[in-house]
């Protein structure tokens, strides 16, 4: 990406390299399921040589968090965008949201947990334009659309 390149070309490369990564991470952990649910299917073989594991219908994953409503967390994000007034971090506004559900913030595995869940939203609401990302990795900040 030399100097030469419009701002624009180089912006949609970054985003290309930032969606082809998360492409890749989504296949890996498919190839790693698929062989989880090889090894389960081989497990219930060896107790009943009989069964047929395939035959049992796929079961949809419960919601992935108990904390927060359908919508709720990408209302909070809103919310909190626009009280901050400034672009924020991520972490700052799982942070938040956990104190208010009476959450400890200081809980890693909950953190964690909910970091991934406000980030996949935050993804998401970037796509749809309604909040705009500056930077990348743990640097990258979170703001409502200037104007």
């Amino acid at each position: 990406m030399g100097m030469s390149q419009p701002l624009i070309i180089t912006g949609l490369m970054a985003k290309r390299a930032e969606v082809s990564g998360i492409v890749s991470d989504l296949e890996e952990r498919t190839r790693q399921t698929r062989a989880d649910l090889a090894h389960i299917d081989a497990t219930i073989r060896l107790f009943d040589p009989n069964a047929r594991p395939e035959a049992i219908p796929g079961k949809r994953p419960a919601s992935r968090n108990g904390w927060f409503a359908a919508g709720e967390i990408s209302r909070r994000i809103r919310d909190d965008l626009r009280e901050a007034r400034e672009p924020i971090a991520a972490e700052a506004i799982v942070r938040r949201a956990m104190v208010a559900k009476g959450l400890d913030p200081e809980d890693k595995m909950i953190r964690q947990q909910l970091n991934r869940s406000f980030l996949w939203a935050l993804h998401r609401m970037q796509v749809s334009g309604t909040v705009q990302k500056t930077g990348n990795g743990l640097g990258a900040k979170w703001g409502l659309p200037q104007g």
